[in-house]
């Protein structure tokens, strides 16, 4: 089977030599994936990257890593993922560029990422751009302060390769820089209007002067020697003077047919302003997620499907064009980033992991990857909720404890799905009032007595606590699930708004409770 294999790589070698062939590398190499974890860069992040290189044949090895002989190792190339993804997710790309002898180390971002654990992934980390190119930097340091493999790399001679998200990141390491206000006022105006990035942004003109000023931040790092941009995003935020000073070879690949960043205003924008840039479009259906590796998930994100192509496109054809584009890009400059370059320092509540990997997704595959703490909470509000089925007498403070928490787990669970989006606040409040109101004015039986001497209160046992406390706990789970699934529908007002009043009128039923708590105990 393995020569078979070998056989058939030799075969499609002959046919697509610039696909696999490096002009310092003759012969076809054997592909190796490993998987480096680095507990903690200078940055203070921690960081998992995905490296793939021609394997060698050494004997003897223990720490480090067999690099074949004839392998690149004058420059190497470093890949940043889009928004929320994975290096692993474009192993079409690595393989490809590794097979043809170079070594590609793929970051995966912390905060991103799903391939960290599952309580790390947050979508809000996408704002925070600065972290990215750091990442990168900090990686560098670390590769090049390691002796990774048992021949010598040159880690101060570097490409850039990224896709959406990491195409703007690799920008940044080249010495591009964003501005929030320009981001601002395009997502506000006209052209923006079927710019699906503008989602990122909802809040970004509200964003602090402390945010703006790491936003803006110069990011340059001179090992980066040459950039491949994949339909990078956030051209509408680049400073147009800094793209101007960049004075790397360039490569931007888009699809004309943009079905979440607009061609015209993000990858154009690019190849429009860098001075050495080459620009290669797709010019058929391809959409935004053509650059991912074939995957066969119904993952969604703001309604575009990662794995489902438009009628007629071949994504594994599409993937051999533009592998062969980038081989004989960085080829043709290869003299000009061979030298040495001085460095510059760096300056899923859920695990989607399997998701990705399989089709679809089973309920004890999400009970599977929830955090156990989860359950523990719910073992906590159970409890709770039973002992408000016994008529007791407790003190007043001890009796508002329960509306209090769940007040605050109703209004944390809103905020963490819609920011704070006026709407959704305003019918979760609608619905705390509501609920509160009619509460507080139709129940007449939940106080039986007061002692005044004691200060306690005696409470009429019901098992209507309890039952709101698991719809409130159920609403919440269901939310941050949706939310780990990047399920289009859970930022729609359709869904959002009614899911707001259900949460305010829960909290306005305990919100009621403790309202008549508290006229008991002054009487």
């Amino acid at each position: 089977m393995k020569i078979s294999i070998q056989i058939l790589l030799a075969c499609i070698c002959a046919i697509w030599q610039p696909l696999v062939m490096a002009e310092e590398n003759n012969a076809v190499q054997p592909v190796r994936m490993e998987k480096i974890d680095i507990p903690q860069l200078a940055t203070g992040r921690p960081s998992k990257i995905n490296m793939w290189f021609p394997q060698g044949n050494c004997e003897n090895l223990h720490e480090q890593l067999c690099l074949a002989q004839n392998a690149i190792t004058h420059h190497i190339i470093v890949f940043s993922h889009g928004a929320m993804g994975s290096a692993i997710e474009y192993n079409w790309l690595a393989e490809g560029l590794a097979t043809a002898g170079y070594i590609v180390v793929g970051v995966n971002h912390f905060g991103e990422s799903w391939v960290y654990d599952k309580d790390s992934q947050n979508p809000r980390t996408t704002g925070l751009i600065w972290q990215r190119a750091q990442d990168i930097s900090a990686v560098l340091d670390y590769l090049s302060a390691k002796n990774i493999f048992q021949i010598n790399i040159n880690w101060n001679s570097v490409i850039a390769i990224g896709h959406s998200a990491g195409g703007q990141t690799a920008t940044m390491l080249a010495g591009a820089r964003f501005e929030l206000k320009q981001l601002s006022d395009y997502c506000s105006s006209e052209p923006s209007k079927n710019d699906l990035s503008c989602e990122y942004s909802k809040e970004s003109s509200k964003a602090p002067d402390a945010y703006r000023n790491l936003f803006a931040e110069v990011q340059t790092d001179t090992r980066i020697r040459e950039l491949v941009l994949l339909d990078p995003a956030l051209g509408p935020a680049a400073v147009q003077k800094t793209l101007q000073e960049i004075q790397l070879p360039t490569l931007v690949i888009g699809a004309e047919h943009n079905n979440f960043l607009p061609w015209e205003h993000h990858g154009k924008h690019y190849a429009n302003e860098i001075p050495h840039s080459t620009v290669f479009t797709l010019k058929g259906q391809e959409g935004h997620f053509i650059f991912l590796s074939p995957c066969e998930h119904t993952l969604k994100v703001m309604g575009v499907a990662l794995c489902e192509d438009a009628q007629g496109v071949d994504r594994k054809q599409t993937h051999r064009i533009l592998l062969t584009q980038i081989i004989e890009f960085i080829q043709q400059h290869a003299s000009e980033i061979g030298s040495t370059g001085a460095s510059t320092p760096y300056h899923k509540p859920f695990n989607t992991t399997n998701i990705r990997q399989q089709n679809p997704i089973s309920f004890i595959d999400i009970i599977a990857y929830t955090p156990k703490w989860v359950f523990g909470l719910l073992g906590v509000l159970f409890a709770f909720g039973l002992l408000q089925t016994r008529t007791r007498q407790v003190h007043l403070y001890a009796a508002l404890i329960l509306p209090v928490t769940m007040l605050a787990l109703s209004l944390t669970g809103l905020i963490g799905i819609s920011g704070f989006q006026l709407l959704p606040l305003f019918c979760w409040i609608l619905g705390i009032t509501s609920s509160t109101y009619f509460y507080a004015t139709r129940v007449k039986t939940l106080v039986l007595g007061v002692d005044k001497a004691s200060k306690k209160i005696t409470i009429n046992g019901s098992w209507s606590p309890l039952i709101v406390i698991l719809i409130i706990f159920c609403v919440r789970y269901f939310l941050n699930v949706c939310k780990a699934l990047q399920l289009d529908y859970l930022y729609s007002y359709e869904f959002l708004l009614p899911i707001s009043f259900l949460m305010g009128a829960c909290s306005g039923f305990f919100v009621g409770r403790g309202v008549l708590f508290y006229k008991a105990q002054r009487v």
